[in-house]
């Protein structure tokens, strides 16, 4: 139901991954794929249609996929292209991905915004002091000009620079 009022209310749905397990979704492409159509069989499901855009675990620069198989991430940032994927990176972060406080999140996008063109922000929102940052981060970026708008497939890729 969530992920219905999502849609309706004109925001994207992105894939990420259906485990999150880096072991796992990192050992092989075929691995990868078979876990990124699980997610989008899911949110299919749901919402209706399979969406076409997603961001890798780890970014497309992760480089702990490495320990599971070598290259994979050179490989696969092209294959998700094939398919039909857009794939999108960050180049903000609230560094929510660690042990980080509301406010050092909130000092985290400041010191990363205010630079010219499109911000993309890494933020998860299961994690409280995130949520509660975004209460701060969200009047602050639009009294600097920015505004929210949903990632579609026409939307400009962001990509990191591939280290695996």
């Amino acid at each position: 139901a969530l992920f219905r009022e999502i849609v309706n209310r004109g925001h994207a749905i992105g894939l990420h991954t259906n485990s999150h397990v880096y072991g796992s979704i990192y050992s092989s492409d075929e691995a990868f794929f078979l876990d990124l159509e699980t997610i989008s069989r899911r949110v299919e499901a749901v919402v209706g249609f399979a969406p076409k855009i997603m961001r890798f675990a780890g970014g497309s620069s992760n480089t702990v996929s490495a320990k599971y198989s070598r290259g994979i991430m050179t490989r696969l940032v092209d294959k998700v292209h094939e398919r039909g994927y857009r794939y999108y990176d960050w180049n903000c972060s609230t560094g929510d991905g660690g042990n980080v406080t509301t406010e050092q999140e909130i000092e985290n996008v400041k010191a990363a915004a205010g630079g010219k063109g499109p911000l993309y922000l890494l933020a998860h929102d299961t994690k409280p002091q995130t949520l509660e940052a975004m209460k701060t981060i969200i009047p602050y970026l639009l009294s600097l000009g920015y505004s929210f708008e949903p990632i579609t497939e026409s939307t400009p890729e962001y990509r990191h620079s591939v280290a695996n």
